[in-house]
């Protein structure tokens, strides 16, 4: 009898905790579409040559990181990463530069060579936000 009731008990609690576990999953995945939604419908040709600020302030403010992104070979300054998650990512491109001097003669690396405040204060030639490898929303994207 005692086999049997410590049974029950440990089915009972695998049980209540895959519950659990589902409405975790239910809820991140409702998360990541009302993110998904939200940056989907940005009309992003609001925010060329404006300050990348400009956009950060209408985004949704639950990004993981954000770093400045070299070239091909990192000698220099060209994008602004934003990352939501391993998923969703907003890839932000400056052509000129007023503000933050661009070029990294040492090849150091970026996120050391490159202030994110003063990429912030750049104006905004091109955007594209992806989740994972599918592109979701873009402007002006002829690079």
């Amino acid at each position: 009898m005692k086999k049997i009731l410590i049974i029950f008990a440990l089915i009972y609690f695998i049980r209540h905790q895959g519950i659990s576990m589902h409405r975790a999953n239910k809820n991140k995945s409702l998360k990541q579409d009302t993110l998904i939604i939200s940056l989907g419908t940005l009309n992003l040709s609001n925010f060329y040559d404006k300050p990348i600020d400009s956009l950060i302030a209408k985004i949704p403010q639950n990004f993981q990181s954000m770093k400045v992104l070299g070239g091909s070979k990192d000698d220099r300054a060209g994008k602004l990463l934003v990352s939501y998650n391993s998923n969703v990512y907003i890839v932000i491109r400056v052509r000129e530069f007023t503000h933050l001097d661009p070029t990294n003669p040492d090849k150091v690396l970026p996120e050391q060579r490159w202030s994110t405040t003063l990429m912030r204060k750049e104006k905004i030639y091109s955007i594209k936000i992806y989740n994972g490898n599918t592109l979701i929303n873009h402007f002006n994207e002829d690079y």
